[in-house]
């Protein structure tokens, strides 16, 4: 367990410098474009007359996708909330999975800002809809397929491979255990570097 915690603590602080990096790289993007004339929505008609009808006929359709989408987003959120605390399981963040930010590049016209959020938001949903599955798989079910996927979650190397009976309770046990540390996130080293607070004035 302690190795674990060692390894979540690593994650994070990568994790967080990788947040950091890319949150300057955003500023830096946005700085750059700062004088960029942003497209009204006179260029955002011609851009659109001028575009392949396909697309207009495609339009309906691939909005159409929002409902199932958020009533997705709405179970989801629903089952995660209701049935992992009773497991001990971890909710899964969905600032870990949502990432909406291209419509604000200003060289984008109102209807590519609009397209580049439904993507961003359909993409991220898609991510979240993964952890959330792969931690319930974890529970209840953690056991490698026979045969190879192409597109495994980060989780599934972990896991019991197939048809080892002897050593599935133990991997279950094992893995389960993990779920329920990772509900305590793993104290920073700033933390635990700190002297224990003095009685004296």
């Amino acid at each position: 367990m302690d190795r674990i915690k060692e390894l979540e603590e690593r994650l994070l602080h990568a994790a967080t410098e990788l947040r950091e990096r890319l949150r300057e790289r955003e500023r830096a993007v946005q700085a750059s474009h700062a004088d960029t004339p942003t497209p009204g929505w006179g260029k955002t008609l011609h851009w659109l007359l001028r575009g392949s009808p396909k697309n207009l006929i495609a339009l309906p359709f691939i909005y159409g996708m929002a409902v199932p989408l958020v009533l997705l987003h709405l179970t989801l959120e629903i089952y995660q909330r209701v049935c992992f605390p009773l497991f001990r399981i971890a909710v899964v963040r969905p600032s870990d999975h949502f990432i909406v930010d291209r419509h604000r590049l200003r060289y984008l016209n109102p209807v590519e800002r609009l397209n580049c959020g439904y993507c961003g938001y359909a993409n991220g949903l898609m991510s979240f809809a993964r952890e959330i599955i792969a931690r319930t798989e974890q529970y209840w079910c953690p056991i490698k397929h026979s045969q190879q996927i192409s597109t495994a979650h980060a989780r599934y190397a972990r896991y019991a491979d197939f048809g080892d009976a002897g050593h599935y309770p133990e991997v279950q046990a094992r893995l389960r255990a993990e779920l329920d540390a990772e509900r305590s996130p793993p104290t920073t080293v700033d933390e635990t570097s700190k002297p224990p607070p003095s009685d004296n004035p």
